[in-house]
């Protein structure tokens, strides 16, 4: 009979009457596989020979094995491999009673003994640790809050400055100096001279709005100062001009009748109309 590995299809001739009813295992020469074949008849029944005639009995297996072939029998052995010795006692009839280990139930064993010791070592190797790609995303919104928040803050630093005049100095430091008003000062010269005998401190420049929009022009505010930043005197100037058109520019002019000894530091700056006459008024 023919019997057909289940694993690679390869097909082998036995002889039928080696296998006990209920099979028995079998192992592939090809690739090594075992199971557990069961013998049916692959040819047509033969009617039993006459009573009269005894049967002959079945040749021996070294018979089966040194016999020659011959005819469709030769040709269908040709394409099957020869099983050979690797039929596997499966502990049937002709295990003689042997109820040793079988080939089957060692490979069973190899199994179970590699899935213990697998387990059992699963613990000691390296870990391998794996980010959420949540943590990614929560990371770039961050950054993304971050960057559009400095950036807002560079492109309205006038209004943070306007809302929050702490952070003026700030933007100074980093070389982002923020001017509220839109006015600058250009030009600004000091000389001292004599009228009748008298010392004069003459102070001169412009004033430049650097804004595209007309803009109300303050107060000037004139402080004398030592080189170690004291105050000696102080005094204020209100322009008769008190608008400025877009990029236009104005000349003012002061004078101090007998300057203080010692006033080495001239400090020039803005202040509101309201605030000088509120100063006057003290």
């Amino acid at each position: 009979m023919k019997i057909t590995c289940p694993n690679c299809n390869t097909s082998y001739e036995v002889d039928g009457a080696t296998f006990p009813p209920d099979g028995r295992s079998v192992r592939c020469v090809k690739c090594r596989n075992v199971w557990h074949a069961v013998a049916y008849a692959s040819e047509p029944v033969v009617m039993p020979p006459e009573p009269d005639k005894a049967a002959p009995p079945p040749p021996s297996r070294a018979d089966r094995v040194q016999e020659p072939q011959t005819g469709d029998r030769a040709h269908a052995e040709s394409q099957a491999e020869p099983l050979g010795a690797r039929i596997v006692d499966d502990g049937g009839a002709d295990a003689g009673g042997d109820t040793g280990e079988t080939h089957l139930d060692a490979i069973e064993h190899a199994a179970e003994a590699r899935a213990r010791f697998a387990a059992k070592h699963a613990g000691n190797g390296p870990r391998i640790r794996y980010r959420k790609r949540g943590g990614r995303g929560l990371e770039a919104f961050v950054f993304g809050c971050i960057l559009a928040g400095l950036v807002a803050a560079f492109h309205y630093r006038e209004d943070v400055v306007r809302t929050l005049p702490s952070t003026a100095g700030l933007y100074s430091a980093i070389g982002f100096p923020v001017n509220l008003r839109g006015l600058e000062f250009g030009k600004v010269a000091q000389r001292r001279d004599f009228e009748d005998g008298v010392p004069v401190l003459i102070i001169e420049g412009e004033i430049l709005n650097i804004r595209d929009r007309t803009m109300p022009v303050p107060a000037l505010r004139f402080s004398l100062r030592t080189d170690g930043g004291d105050e000696l005197y102080a005094w204020t100037l209100e322009p008769r001009q008190r608008v400025l058109d877009p990029d236009a520019a104005m000349t003012f002019r002061t004078r101090l009748a007998s300057p203080p000894r010692g006033a080495d530091d001239l400090q020039l700056r803005f202040m509101e109309r309201d605030r000088r006459i509120v100063e006057l008024g003290n």
